[in-house]
Protein backbone atom coordinates (compact mmCIF):
# COMPACT_ATOMS: atom_id res chain seq x y z
CA UNK A 1 0.00 0.00 0.00
CA UNK A 2 1.59 3.02 -1.10
CA UNK A 3 0.70 7.00 0.90
CA UNK A 4 0.18 10.13 -1.84
CA UNK A 5 1.73 12.95 -1.70
CA UNK A 6 0.07 16.27 -0.92
CA UNK A 7 1.23 17.39 -4.52
CA UNK A 8 -0.03 14.20 -5.83
CA UNK A 9 -3.21 14.92 -4.20
CA UNK A 10 -3.17 18.25 -5.81
CA UNK A 11 -2.50 16.99 -8.89
CA UNK A 12 -5.83 14.74 -8.59
CA UNK A 13 -8.07 17.57 -7.30
CA UNK A 14 -6.86 19.50 -10.40
CA UNK A 15 -7.63 16.72 -12.72
CA UNK A 16 -10.80 16.53 -10.93
CA UNK A 17 -11.72 20.45 -11.64
CA UNK A 18 -9.83 20.17 -15.15
CA UNK A 19 -12.46 17.87 -16.16
CA UNK A 20 -15.61 20.04 -15.03
CA UNK A 21 -16.32 19.36 -11.83
CA UNK A 22 -17.12 22.26 -9.83
CA UNK A 23 -19.11 21.50 -6.73
CA UNK A 24 -16.95 21.52 -3.51
CA UNK A 25 -18.43 18.55 -2.01
CA UNK A 26 -18.80 16.00 -5.05
CA UNK A 27 -15.28 16.92 -5.25
CA UNK A 28 -14.07 16.39 -2.07
CA UNK A 29 -15.98 12.67 -2.06
CA UNK A 30 -14.18 11.83 -5.73
CA UNK A 31 -10.81 12.61 -4.21
CA UNK A 32 -11.33 10.89 -1.39
CA UNK A 33 -12.75 8.06 -3.12
CA UNK A 34 -9.84 8.27 -5.82
CA UNK A 35 -6.86 8.53 -3.10
CA UNK A 36 -8.59 5.61 -1.39
CA UNK A 37 -8.30 3.66 -4.86
CA UNK A 38 -4.57 4.48 -5.26
CA UNK A 39 -3.28 3.83 -2.10
CA UNK A 40 -5.08 0.06 -2.18
CA UNK A 41 -4.06 -1.09 -5.54
CA UNK A 42 -0.79 0.81 -7.06
CA UNK A 43 2.16 -0.93 -6.59
CA UNK A 44 5.24 0.25 -5.07
CA UNK A 45 7.83 2.38 -8.22
CA UNK A 46 4.54 2.01 -10.47
CA UNK A 47 4.01 5.73 -12.07
CA UNK A 48 1.62 7.66 -10.18
CA UNK A 49 0.54 9.92 -13.39
CA UNK A 50 0.15 6.41 -15.66
CA UNK A 51 -2.08 4.20 -12.89
CA UNK A 52 -4.12 7.71 -12.63
CA UNK A 53 -4.98 7.83 -15.91
CA UNK A 54 -5.32 4.33 -16.26
CA UNK A 55 -8.27 4.13 -13.23
CA UNK A 56 -9.92 7.57 -14.44
CA UNK A 57 -12.56 5.94 -16.40
CA UNK A 58 -14.21 3.82 -13.97
CA UNK A 59 -15.87 6.45 -12.76
CA UNK A 60 -17.85 7.51 -15.77
CA UNK A 61 -19.34 6.30 -19.35
CA UNK A 62 -18.64 9.15 -21.46
CA UNK A 63 -17.33 11.99 -19.27
CA UNK A 64 -16.33 12.62 -15.75
CA UNK A 65 -18.15 15.90 -15.98
CA UNK A 66 -21.71 13.17 -16.25
CA UNK A 67 -21.30 12.61 -12.66
CA UNK A 68 -21.66 16.02 -11.57
CA UNK A 69 -24.83 16.53 -14.51
CA UNK A 70 -26.51 12.79 -12.14
CA UNK A 71 -25.54 14.76 -9.15
CA UNK A 72 -27.13 18.09 -9.91
CA UNK A 73 -30.46 15.98 -11.33
CA UNK A 74 -30.53 14.47 -7.82
CA UNK A 75 -30.52 17.45 -6.00
CA UNK A 76 -33.11 19.07 -7.96
CA UNK A 77 -35.62 16.10 -7.63
CA UNK A 78 -34.94 15.99 -4.12
CA UNK A 79 -35.98 19.67 -3.85
CA UNK A 80 -38.82 19.18 -6.03
CA UNK A 81 -40.19 16.65 -4.16
CA UNK A 82 -39.93 18.37 -0.82
CA UNK A 83 -41.73 21.39 -2.67
CA UNK A 84 -44.16 19.25 -3.92
CA UNK A 85 -44.88 17.81 -0.42
CA UNK A 86 -45.00 21.46 1.34
CA UNK A 87 -47.46 22.56 -1.63
CA UNK A 88 -50.09 19.41 -0.71
CA UNK A 89 -49.86 21.13 2.91
CA UNK A 90 -50.79 24.32 2.22
CA UNK A 91 -53.34 23.81 -0.53
CA UNK A 92 -54.12 21.09 1.83
CA UNK A 93 -54.49 23.31 5.00
CA UNK A 94 -56.45 26.37 2.56
CA UNK A 95 -58.93 23.62 1.26
CA UNK A 96 -59.27 22.34 5.06
CA UNK A 97 -60.36 26.43 6.02
CA UNK A 98 -62.19 27.03 3.42
CA UNK A 99 -64.61 24.21 3.88
CA UNK A 100 -64.68 24.49 7.40
CA UNK A 101 -65.41 28.58 6.64
CA UNK A 102 -68.12 27.49 4.14
CA UNK A 103 -69.78 25.00 6.89
CA UNK A 104 -69.52 27.77 9.86
CA UNK A 105 -71.17 30.40 7.16
CA UNK A 106 -73.93 28.10 6.64
CA UNK A 107 -74.74 27.54 10.21
CA UNK A 108 -74.23 30.76 11.25
CA UNK A 109 -71.47 29.91 13.64
CA UNK A 110 -68.37 31.53 15.06
CA UNK A 111 -65.32 31.59 13.24
CA UNK A 112 -66.19 31.73 9.24
CA UNK A 113 -64.54 34.83 9.33
CA UNK A 114 -61.58 34.06 10.60
CA UNK A 115 -61.40 30.37 8.41
CA UNK A 116 -61.87 33.07 5.43
CA UNK A 117 -59.26 34.87 6.03
CA UNK A 118 -56.47 32.26 7.34
CA UNK A 119 -57.08 30.27 3.62
CA UNK A 120 -56.74 33.57 1.49
CA UNK A 121 -52.84 34.12 2.85
CA UNK A 122 -52.11 30.93 2.58
CA UNK A 123 -53.26 30.15 -1.25
CA UNK A 124 -51.75 33.64 -2.07
CA UNK A 125 -48.63 33.69 -0.43
CA UNK A 126 -47.56 30.34 -0.26
CA UNK A 127 -49.53 27.96 -2.67
CA UNK A 128 -49.34 29.90 -6.05
CA UNK A 129 -45.51 30.43 -5.53
CA UNK A 130 -45.17 26.84 -4.55
CA UNK A 131 -47.30 25.71 -7.29
CA UNK A 132 -45.60 28.01 -10.22
CA UNK A 133 -41.75 26.89 -9.09
CA UNK A 134 -43.03 23.47 -9.10
CA UNK A 135 -45.26 23.87 -12.49
CA UNK A 136 -42.79 25.81 -14.50
CA UNK A 137 -39.66 23.22 -13.14
CA UNK A 138 -41.81 20.27 -14.03
CA UNK A 139 -40.91 18.55 -17.57
CA UNK A 140 -44.43 19.27 -19.83
CA UNK A 141 -44.84 21.40 -22.95
CA UNK A 142 -44.92 25.15 -22.23
CA UNK A 143 -48.46 25.25 -23.88
CA UNK A 144 -49.63 22.88 -20.86
CA UNK A 145 -47.83 25.20 -18.41
CA UNK A 146 -49.33 28.36 -19.95
CA UNK A 147 -52.86 26.56 -19.74
CA UNK A 148 -52.09 25.53 -15.68
CA UNK A 149 -50.77 28.78 -15.18
CA UNK A 150 -53.96 30.84 -16.80
CA UNK A 151 -56.84 28.49 -15.09
CA UNK A 152 -54.65 28.57 -11.81
CA UNK A 153 -55.05 32.59 -11.95
CA UNK A 154 -58.67 32.48 -13.20
CA UNK A 155 -59.28 29.88 -9.84
CA UNK A 156 -57.86 31.83 -7.40
CA UNK A 157 -59.39 35.13 -8.74
CA UNK A 158 -63.02 33.56 -8.53
CA UNK A 159 -62.16 32.20 -5.60
CA UNK A 160 -60.35 35.66 -3.68
CA UNK A 161 -63.89 37.50 -5.43
CA UNK A 162 -65.94 34.47 -3.50
CA UNK A 163 -64.43 34.95 -0.01
CA UNK A 164 -64.72 39.11 -0.62
CA UNK A 165 -68.24 38.62 -1.46
CA UNK A 166 -68.68 36.51 1.64
CA UNK A 167 -67.00 38.75 3.80
CA UNK A 168 -68.60 42.11 2.47
CA UNK A 169 -65.63 43.09 1.04
CA UNK A 170 -65.74 45.55 -1.97
CA UNK A 171 -64.32 44.19 -5.37
CA UNK A 172 -65.32 40.95 -4.65
CA UNK A 173 -67.95 40.71 -7.40
CA UNK A 174 -65.47 42.72 -9.38
CA UNK A 175 -62.64 39.75 -9.09
CA UNK A 176 -65.49 36.88 -9.68
CA UNK A 177 -66.96 39.14 -13.21
CA UNK A 178 -63.30 39.15 -14.19
CA UNK A 179 -62.03 35.29 -13.71
CA UNK A 180 -65.48 34.50 -15.46
CA UNK A 181 -65.14 36.30 -18.26
CA UNK A 182 -61.20 35.32 -18.17
CA UNK A 183 -62.28 31.56 -18.67
CA UNK A 184 -64.74 32.35 -21.35
CA UNK A 185 -62.66 34.88 -23.10
CA UNK A 186 -59.07 33.91 -22.87
CA UNK A 187 -59.04 30.49 -21.22
CA UNK A 188 -61.36 28.20 -23.50
CA UNK A 189 -59.97 29.53 -27.10
CA UNK A 190 -56.72 28.67 -25.81
CA UNK A 191 -57.84 25.41 -24.14
CA UNK A 192 -59.47 24.40 -27.79
CA UNK A 193 -56.59 25.87 -29.79
CA UNK A 194 -53.69 24.23 -28.08
CA UNK A 195 -55.08 20.77 -27.31
CA UNK A 196 -56.47 20.09 -30.62
CA UNK A 197 -52.77 20.50 -32.00
CA UNK A 198 -52.03 17.84 -29.37
CA UNK A 199 -54.52 15.35 -28.75
CA UNK A 200 -56.08 12.05 -30.47
CA UNK A 201 -58.77 12.11 -30.34
CA UNK A 202 -60.19 15.69 -30.64
CA UNK A 203 -63.69 14.88 -29.36
CA UNK A 204 -63.10 15.01 -26.06
CA UNK A 205 -61.22 18.49 -26.49
CA UNK A 206 -64.49 19.73 -28.43
CA UNK A 207 -66.96 18.38 -25.51
CA UNK A 208 -64.42 19.45 -22.80
CA UNK A 209 -63.89 23.09 -24.49
CA UNK A 210 -67.76 23.13 -24.53
CA UNK A 211 -68.03 22.29 -20.78
CA UNK A 212 -65.55 24.92 -19.97
CA UNK A 213 -67.73 27.26 -21.88
CA UNK A 214 -71.21 26.38 -20.70
CA UNK A 215 -69.71 26.75 -17.00
CA UNK A 216 -68.63 29.83 -17.58
CA UNK A 217 -71.43 31.31 -19.53
CA UNK A 218 -73.95 30.18 -16.63
CA UNK A 219 -71.76 31.94 -14.20
CA UNK A 220 -71.85 34.65 -16.22
CA UNK A 221 -75.32 34.92 -16.35
CA UNK A 222 -75.88 35.26 -12.67
CA UNK A 223 -74.28 38.66 -12.79
CA UNK A 224 -76.87 41.64 -12.52
CA UNK A 225 -74.55 43.91 -14.78
CA UNK A 226 -77.32 46.92 -14.27
CA UNK A 227 -75.79 47.45 -11.10
CA UNK A 228 -72.24 48.19 -9.76
CA UNK A 229 -70.05 45.03 -9.49
CA UNK A 230 -68.31 46.88 -7.19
Amino acid sequence: MVSLTDEQVDFILHEISAHGISLPDLQADLLDHMCTLIENEMSEGEDFRSFFYSILPRFFHDNLHEIEVETIQIIYLSKLTHMKKALNYVLGAATSFLVLGSFLKIGHLPGASFCFVISLPLILLAGIPLAAIAMYSHPIARSQKLLTSLISLIVVLFACGAIFKVQHWPLGTLFMFIAVVALCVVYVPLYFFYQRRLATDKWVVNIHSFLFLLAGVMLFLLFDLRVSLV
